[in-house]
């Protein structure tokens, strides 16, 4: 794998193999841009356009993929803090008076267990963002479509034999 991500690295350009490593760092598409050398005026369309390139998508998976290795992050132990998280929030607290005395009411932190359970469920794809559609549609199929199959069928006839 070393082998394999040094000939990718040899690929890209520098500014690149730089963007793809600061924004590993940063989590910030235009600060990394910035950061590898590219000017504040045009940092976010550059960024834009080298997130789209394969290759700089496969290095910055690489290294994110690399550091979580070496902090022993997994998604199982992701999920477990935050699921600990969501059920810490969820704990009824009582609350204190200025002495430190219970008054008889309750909180938890309803917004904290809310973000925990909404993470645990995006990742277990239970809420779709988008959906994608794949399909693969021809002219003809969408012109029959659109013109009513016969007629459509007769259009296309005549067009091939123009």
């Amino acid at each position: 794998m070393e082998d394999q991500r040094k000939a990718s690295k040899k690929e890209l350009p520098v500014k690149r193999r730089f963007f793809a490593a600061y924004y590993c760092i940063t989590l910030n598409k235009k600060r990394a841009a910035i950061l590898a050398g590219y000017s504040e005026k045009t940092a976010a369309e550059a960024a834009s356009r080298m997130l789209k390139d394969e290759r700089v998508k496969k290095l910055i998976e690489e290294y994110m993929s690399e550091a979580a290795e070496k902090l022993g992050i997994t998604q199982e132990k992701v999920l477990d803090a935050l699921w600990s998280n969501a059920q810490r929030c969820r704990q009824e607290e009582p609350v204190l008076d200025r002495e430190g005395n219970p008054i008889g009411q309750y909180k938890f932190d309803s917004s904290g267990a809310n973000k925990a359970l909404e993470l645990v469920g995006r990742h277990l794809q239970m809420f779709v963002d988008k959906k994608e559609i794949a399909a693969t549609v021809t002219h003809e199929d969408a012109l029959k479509k659109l013109m009513g199959g016969e007629i459509a069928g007769e259009v296309l006839m005549d067009d091939e034999e123009e």
